[in-house]
């Protein structure tokens, strides 16, 4: 199964969009775009922010399903706390 970075870079890449696209339809910024797909939870303050990010992200690219915030829930229960 693929990560939650994997699938909304994907999805990112079909329909042709760059992340200064999502960043400028989100308002998320880029480093905060390039952690959520690299699945690099250490970028983040807390569960909530990486959660709140990376669903935006999935309505940016279309993918605002079910399947994809349990995906988002299950990775975000799997970091590590915040110190």
């Amino acid at each position: 199964m693929e990560s939650v970075g994997q699938q909304l870079r994907e999805a990112r890449l079909e329909h042709g969009l760059t992340l200064e696209h999502i960043s400028a339809r989100t308002r998320i910024p880029m480093k905060t775009l390039r952690a959520i797909e690299c699945d690099d939870f250490a970028q983040f303050a807390s569960r909530f922010f990486y959660k709140s990010f990376a669903r935006h992200f999935g309505a940016a690219v279309g993918l605002d399903s079910g399947a994809l915030r349990d995906a988002i829930q299950a990775a975000a229960e799997a970091m590590p706390e915040p110190l």
